[in-house]
Formats: structure tokens, sequence, C-alpha cells
């Protein structure tokens, strides 16, 4: 019998058996959070991770020919990643980044970006990119408070961008509110 980390081995054991108890090893707090309410088994997550990198490869595909039919190919298979596995951030904050800058779709990009957040949230990628999408969306006040938590991170990825994102955002909310004083002076 062969002993690998406390999981037996010999020719009586069915491979099932040892794929369940290699499966449990696995799902350690080393490997996963234990945060998730259910993890997904190994099977699972390993097919979430390919359903991830298929949206990967159909986005990079859609940004080097300007092909909006692989952009939806990458949406839906980072739906089929979330699908199998609900805690996957990453595959929300990737769909979000595509839904809203190659697509257009900001209240869509949004959701999956509130998702992300709720999974990781002080997520300095979701919480730029999410102020992003706001901000294209019209929602100023909401695009300068995610601009706001992330300066305030400390995160030097983007820090020039977002305050630079910021300066614009709150210019446009002057202007706003000039403009509804004009309106309501008039």
């Amino acid at each position: 019998m062969l002993g690998i980390q406390g999981i037996g081995y010999s020719s009586t054991v069915s491979h099932v058996t040892l794929l369940d108890s290699w499966q449990q090893m696995l799902l350690s707090e080393v490997i996963m959070p234990t945060e998730l309410p259910e993890t997904p088994g190994i099977l699972k997550r390993l097919q979430a991770m390919y359903y991830l990198w298929s949206g990967r490869v159909h986005r990079h595909y859609g940004i080097v020919h300007a092909d909006t039919d692989e952009f939806q190919s990458a949406v839906e298979d980072y739906q089929r990643a979330v699908g199998v596995n609900p805690g996957l951030g990453i595959a929300y904050l990737e769909r979000g980044i595509l839904l809203w800058r190659e697509l257009g779709r900001f209240p869509h990009a949004i959701r999956d970006l509130n998702l992300a957040l709720g999974l990781r949230p002080d997520w300095p990628e979701a919480l730029f990119n999410r102020g992003m999408a706001q901000q294209a969306a019209g929602n100023y006040e909401a695009a300068a408070q995610d601009m706001m938590a992330y300066l305030a991170l400390g995160e030097d990825t983007w820090r020039d961008a977002a305050a630079r994102q910021l300066r614009s955002i709150r210019m446009m909310l002057a202007d706003q509110e000039a403009m509804q004083e004009a309106v309501s002076d008039a």
C-alpha cells in the first residue's frame, strides 16, 4: 500500500475513492477559501477555469479582429464559468470589463462588477473598472465614490489614471449642477 499524505492506495481501492480523497485534500483552506458557502469540487473548478480561459481567448480574438461575435462568445463562456463556479470572482470581473469597455453594456457591466466586489470587497481592479463603467453610464456620483475608494486603498497600478478620472468626474458633476441651477433660474 502506497501512502500519499494520508491517502492510501491499493489494488482494492477504486479510482472514485482515490479521486474523492484527493478532492478532499485539494479543498483544504490552503486551496479554497472557506468564506464561499458551497465550494464546488475539483472537477467543477477545472471546468470553470476552462470556460474562463475560453472566454479570454474569445475576448482576445474580439479585440484583434474587432469582432463583436467573439465578444459575445466570451460573455457566454464567462457565464458558463460562473454557472459552474459562482465563487469565481475573476470571471465576473473580466466579463464586467468586457461588457463596459468593448460592448457598451454599462448596466450589465456594473452588475457583474458588483458581484465581483461582493466576493472580494476591496478589489482594486473591480473598484476602478466599476467607477469607469459608472462614469460611462452617466452615474457620476457613483463613479466618483468608486474612484475615491480605489485611491483610498493605496493601489498604485492606475493611481494617476484614477486621479485624472476623479478630477474629470468632479468637473462633470459641477457642470451638471450649473445646468440644473440655470434651468431652475429660468
